[in-house]
């Protein structure tokens, strides 16, 4: 949700009282409103969105070649299973289409206020609620909702990292972030300089040489490129696993297996199969150093191209591993002195995902960033829940993610022990949960030992890891464990029934 504020116009407008109140309405703030509709029978909630329109990443996101890099049967919700893409990775449009039909058949829309970012949230220990306050992005209106439950759904990478440098006043053209590219963009004609690489880069770069005079990417450090089809799938197949549910429910279990056995099996080889699929590209002997990084494979995330290497043979397209210096007018100048023309900018740098955002002030006034330093780094008990924050849940939060497996198994993971926990209070049988201290300790250290044992941010710098090397984003157990997640375990939760102790077996469903 937001990150910066502007000046209300007028006086804070107070909204009625809401048991739930959801920010984000992306597959995760989606899957909360549909389970809490169908697990728990309960539709006194409401959902905000800074966007205008439902999706969280797969609204925003729009840029050419955008697709979900996860097989489309494994990366659906499961209660909503459509075996209806055309393609094993879907695009982009397909993917906020299957959203779209799952929020309307749970009739999600109406439950959801959009244009409305997230500023602030206190805890009240009296009336055990929050206080949200909340900012219309078109308007500059502030309002304030009270609320027994809060659910921050709002993911972990948000907003794209800025390009810093100077000159940037001077450009004459213009500089588009990737995650924000603009509809009816036309490059024809135009000399291109894309910044970064990783899955956005290598999926814009194909769908854009076409258009464009010449495209320079200019990469900071390499990654390890695989690639991989996407071919379509035949109407038949699509039609067979309409028909007989149960096989497109077993092929999602195969796929998913599959996809988790592909390091352990692959891992030590990937190296090898990357440095062969560059070679069977014919990609120029030039580029094969600056293909080759000096780190494990999965240090950082493989990056799966459908047609990236194949480009490099295109002679209006360049690869160069260089940092940015500057901008003048009409170039982008490197620290190596390199000059490349420009006339539009593309920045593909990923985003702020260094930590996590939840403008939150808990009991005593505390903020998350306040707790996370005593705990060493952004965590929480199972990515779900902090001490000092009753009643609020965390959708995805930290170490609660995957390099390599589809986020929805998390997402719903979560949203299952989240509710497990909180039924008693969503229906107004308990004043307050909230999870035990030393759990959420327990439970962090035990994770962050887990996390050392792995080799992500091993030998490279990636966002999963703080320079201090603490893992904030990886979960670092199979994604199987999590299924068991959902149950509550005893001692683990402080229940609180209208000012007195109660049991916490009262949370289970």
């Amino acid at each position: 949700m937001a990150r910066t504020t502007t000046t209300s116009p007028t006086p804070s407008e107070a909204l009625p009282f809401r048991q739930v109140v959801i920010i984000g309405a992306g597959l995760a703030g989606l899957n909360v409103a549909c389970r809490l509709m169908t697990k728990l029978n309960f539709d006194d909630f409401v959902i905000y969105d800074r966007y205008p329109g439902l999706g969280g990443t797969w609204y925003e996101n729009d840029y050419p070649g955008c697709a979900v890099d996860i097989p489309g049967c494994t990366y659906q919700l499961s209660y909503a299973p459509e075996p209806n893409f055309s393609r094993i990775f879907p695009v982009r449009g397909e993917m906020k289409a299957y959203i779209d039909r799952v929020a309307s058949r749970f009739d999600i829309p109406r439950h959801v206020v959009y244009n409305r970012n997230w500023i602030d949230a206190t805890w009240d220990d009296d009336t055990k609620t929050w206080t949200v306050e909340l900012q219309c992005t078109k308007t500059g209106q502030t309002y304030t909702q009270v609320c027994k439950v809060l659910v921050g759904a709002i993911g972990h990478q948000v907003d794209p990292k800025e390009l810093q440098v100077p000159g940037l006043a001077d450009f004459k053209g213009q500089i588009i972030y990737a995650s924000k590219y603009p509809a009816g963009l036309d490059l024809k004609g135009k000399d291109v300089v894309v910044l970064g690489t990783g899955s956005t880069a290598t999926q814009i770069v194909p769908n854009i040489l076409k258009h464009v005079e010449s495209c320079t990417q200019i990469q900071r450090e390499p990654h390890w490129i695989v690639n991989r089809p996407n071919p379509h799938l035949p109407s038949w197949l699509r039609t067979t696993l309409t028909n007989f549910p149960l096989l497109f429910r077993l092929l999602q279990h195969l796929v998913f297996a599959i996809t988790e056995l592909f390091y352990p099996i692959l891992g030590r080889s990937l190296a090898r199969l990357a440095i062969k699929h560059m070679k069977q590209a014919s990609v120029p002997e030039k580029y094969h150093s600056i293909l080759t990084p000096s780190y494990t494979p999965g240090c950082k995330r493989i990056v799966f191209s459908v047609d990236y290497l194949q480009c490099l043979q295109n002679p209006k397209f360049s690869l160069v591993q260089d940092t940015v210096s500057r901008l003048d007018p009409t170039s982008v100048i490197t620290s190596s002195g390199a000059s490349f023309p420009a006339q539009v900018i593309i920045v593909c740098y990923g985003f702020k995902a260094h930590t996590f955002f939840y403008p939150l002030h808990g009991r005593d006034a505390i903020t998350p960033q306040q707790h996370w330093a005593q705990a060493g780094g952004p965590s929480g008990y199972k990515g779900t829940s902090m001490h000092g924050f009753p009643n609020f849940f965390m959708v995805r939060g930290p170490n609660v993610s995957s390099g390599h497996q589809s986020l929805i198994w998390f997402i719903e993971a979560s949203t299952e022990l989240i509710l497990n926990v909180a039924k008693p209070l969503v229906l107004g049988q308990v004043d307050c949960v909230e999870v035990d201290k030393e759990a959420e300790r327990k439970w962090v250290v035990e994770t962050q030992k887990a996390c050392q044992k792995g080799f992500w941010g091993r030998d490279c710098h990636t966002f999963y890891v703080t320079e201090s090397g603490w893992n904030h984003t990886v979960y670092p157990w199979t994604p199987y464990k999590l299924w068991f997640h959902r149950f509550v375990s005893k001692g683990h939760w402080i229940v609180t029934k209208f000012g007195h102790l109660k049991n916490d077996q009262d949370c289970k469903s």
